[in-house]
């Protein structure tokens, strides 16, 4: 009387699940097309606020590399080795870099006074440079012709006989 009949079929606590719906191509097209304007949007919103992109600053100037032999005209053994510890010591200079590329004997050994050579007027600054920091006076660099420069060399010294004058300066 009081009381309703129970039905088997029914669970009081749940409503039944709703029938499964299929997802049609429209349906895939409209998601494609919401994700697609999605990426636009954020991709315009991350520009709109990005800052702009700084200058970057003049790099220093690198200096230039310049490739010498050394030549003994003197015959005193290790001497090459000598002058190329003193110009590997004040590597690189403000302007230049000396990179000896070849130590050998001079034609003779009895060149008086050493001397930088170059062979075009483009060299004469760097053979300056190389000069000041071998201790030579500017009186000692010469321009001479390299004849085959199969090495590609940019710069000459040539030690003569008065070498100890300017290896012992330091």
């Amino acid at each position: 009387m009081f009381f309703k009949k129970k039905s088997k079929n029914k669970n009081r606590f749940y409503k039944a699940a709703p029938a499964k719906y299929k997802l049609s191509k429209w349906d895939y097209l409209l998601m494609g097309l919401t994700l697609i304007v999605g990426l636009f949007i954020v991709s315009v919103a991350q520009r709109w606020g990005a800052e702009p992109l700084a200058e970057s600053s003049p790099q220093p100037r690198l200096p230039e590399v310049k490739r010498v032999q050394i030549l003994n005209a003197c015959g005193t053994k290790n001497l090459a080795d000598l002058v190329t510890d003193k110009i590997s010591s004040h590597n690189p200079t403000d302007f230049y870099y000396f990179d000896v590329v070849d130590k050998a004997n001079f034609s003779t050994f009895n060149i008086e006074e050493s001397f930088v050579a170059y062979p075009t007027d483009d060299l004469q600054a760097a053979a300056a440079d190389l000069a000041h920091l071998l201790g030579l006076p500017t009186s000692r660099i010469v321009q001479q012709n390299f004849g085959e420069n199969f090495m590609e060399l940019d710069l000459k010294v040539i030690l003569g006989q008065d070498h100890n004058a300017f290896l012992r300066k330091e």
